[in-house]
């Protein structure tokens, strides 16, 4: 098990993460997903500002199902994303792919966290989106 989902799981108790080899139990059972590219492993520290993120938007962690996957994949992700109330992608190239190849979907598009993580101003865009995406505190 990688060292962030082990961290996710038994120091936070975040079960919801959805890998591109395992199909979710339910596919409309998230009311949220953030997606992010399938080869970002995220750090704690990473892991930890997606928790603040979720804390910042007043989202339970248990609405919120994690994607990682590549752009090749996106197309057996469709019905999932579509049937998301909200659609958050951590990447400016997988989110323009996404938004150009299903026009159904409107996702958010944020920096990736790397870039976040090293970029204030990456970080403060991000927060104008965030603030766009959860106007209200939702759940």
């Amino acid at each position: 098990m990688n060292g962030w989902r082990t961290y996710l799981e038994e120091t936070l108790g975040v079960k919801t993460v959805v890998r591109p080899w395992a199909e979710p139990a339910e596919p409309s059972s998230f009311a949220h997903l953030f997606v992010f590219p399938e080869n970002e492993d995220l750090p704690p520290g990473q892991v930890e500002m997606v928790l603040k993120i979720l804390a910042a938007v007043g989202l339970d962690p248990s609405v919120v199902g994690l994607i990682f996957t590549s752009q090749a994949d996106i197309p057996k992700w469709s019905e999932d994303l579509r049937s998301a109330k909200t659609l958050v992608v951590f990447s400016p190239e997988l989110g323009n792919f996404v938004a150009t190849n299903d026009p159904q979907l409107s996702p958010f598009v944020l920096p990736s966290l790397d870039e976040m993580t090293k970029d204030p101003q990456a970080k403060k865009r991000a927060w104008g989106l965030l603030k766009s995406a959860f106007p209200t505190r939702p759940n």
